[in-house]
């Protein structure tokens, strides 16, 4: 291949992936993956109640409103909220597992 025809093609990549990029939807805290959502929330059910009780000082996360699940989660990753336990789960998760969590729990009815 010459360098002019390499050129091309690398400038055509190029604008197809920013064109792919300008037309790609912003997803919302309710667009989670629920699967994902449900296999991570293992981690979360070992505090807070799936049934929706509270546990003690735990609050329940179950029928949590997506949108106020994620920003929870993002001040908890940021360090805005003061637990210390929440603020290193919240540091491991990507905003892809945050808004699957998000989707998974504003889903689930709860039990009690």
């Amino acid at each position: 291949m010459s360098r002019r025809a390499a050129f091309a093609l690398a400038l055509f990549a190029a604008a197809t992936g920013a064109a792919a990029q300008q037309h790609a939807q912003p997803q919302g805290p309710a667009d989670g993956d629920l699967e994902l959502g449900k296999f991570l929330s293992e981690t979360c059910v070992a505090c807070h109640q799936i049934s929706g009780r509270m546990s003690g000082a735990v609050p329940t996360i179950v029928g949590f409103p997506p949108p106020a699940f994620v920003e929870a989660m993002q001040q908890y990753k940021n360090g805005l909220r003061p637990n210390e336990t929440m603020r290193t789960l919240a540091a491991s998760l990507s905003d892809e597992e945050i808004r699957a969590l998000a989707a998974y729990f504003g889903s689930v009815k709860p039990t009690y």
